[in-house]
């Protein structure tokens, strides 16, 4: 299986998808700790993809984990279909020790087609990086594909050989 995020390792100019037990799994398992902001985005975004509510609860700053249950964030993922993720772009930390992640998510809710695109704030908390919150710039319904139109998701596919049997 293919990693939710999307990441593409750029081997010898050979670019591929990564498998999701070669990307975030790992992480999402706490086998290996995400070495960035951009990967603990990355994996809580798998996360939600894949459901696992308790990684994306832990990987919240101490701070704003007070105010989540992991019933919301279960609820939410569960009624999610995550199609796709785009990063933006990934800054380092700065002089207070925030990282950025500007990313678009795309994915399906009752039926229709979302894009939110939110620039993250990240910390580390004990020599590990944990999402601390986001400002969204958009969040809009995104007009549904016509069959042969290139796939919302980002995979390069026509509509019709990608998503449009998950609506």
């Amino acid at each position: 299986m293919l990693c939710p995020c999307r990441a593409k390792s750029n081997d010898q100019n050979n670019v591929q998808s990564i498998t999701f037990s070669d990307c975030c799994q790992p992480i999402i398992e706490q086998r290996k700790p995400a070495q960035n902001a951009e990967q603990l985005m990355r994996s809580r975004y798998s996360a939600y993809a894949t459901q696992n509510a308790d990684y994306i609860l832990q990987t919240y700053a101490q701070q704003p984990r007070k105010q989540q249950t992991l019933e919301e964030i279960s609820d939410w993922a569960k009624q999610c279909q995550w199609l796709g993720l785009q990063i933006h772009q990934s800054q380092m930390p700065d002089a207070n020790g925030f990282a950025y992640v500007e990313f678009t998510a795309t994915y399906i809710q009752d039926k229709q087609i979302f894009a939110m695109r939110e620039n993250s704030r990240f910390i580390q908390e004990q020599g590990l990086w944990r999402y601390l919150d986001g400002d969204i710039s958009s969040h809009q319904l995104i007009k549904t594909p016509k069959r042969n139109q290139a796939c919302v998701c980002g995979s390069g596919k026509k509509f019709k050989q990608c998503c449009l049997n998950k609506l």
